[in-house]
């Protein structure tokens, strides 16, 4: 399956791991997130971009289009005990808006209805979110 994977400016992740094309990484043991027994990455570029400052934080991140099985997976990323990487791809640039954005529609995905603590919010939201709508889109 094809995924993307997040490193540093030198295409270095955490503990010194070498990414760059044609590079393959393997773990092993019973998968489970933020662990040793997988490696991370994400099912589509605009998620990577928007859950890196959660996640690594890394500062002008390369983006490598990558193989792998997902074993395990929380929502916001998967876990592969095999990448390959096969490319580059440039992550798109996202909007203080499509952040804000973002955190509603997943607020809203956990509290559905009207007892959602930010539904008054979301209401009035509706230029934000359709920015974010349509760089999903895109």
């Amino acid at each position: 399956m094809r995924l993307y994977k997040l490193t540093d400016a030198q295409g270095y992740t955490r503990n010194r791991t070498f990414w760059d094309i044609g590079v393959t990484h393997e773990v092993t043991g019973v998968a489970k997130l933020c662990t040793s027994t997988v490696i991370h990455a994400y099912t589509n570029p605009l998620l990577a971009a928007l859950m890196n400052p959660a996640h690594a934080n890394y500062q002008n991140p390369k983006c490598f289009v990558v193989e792998g099985e997902i074993t395990v997976s929380d929502s916001t990323k998967v876990g592969c005990q095999k990448l390959t990487v096969i490319d580059t791809f440039e992550l798109p640039q996202v909007t203080t808006n499509q952040r804000v954005a973002f955190g509603i529609l997943s607020a809203l995905k956990e509290h559905k209805g009207a007892e959602c603590p930010m539904a008054w919010y979301y209401r009035g939201s509706t230029k934000i979110l359709k920015e974010f709508t349509g760089l999903i889109t895109k």
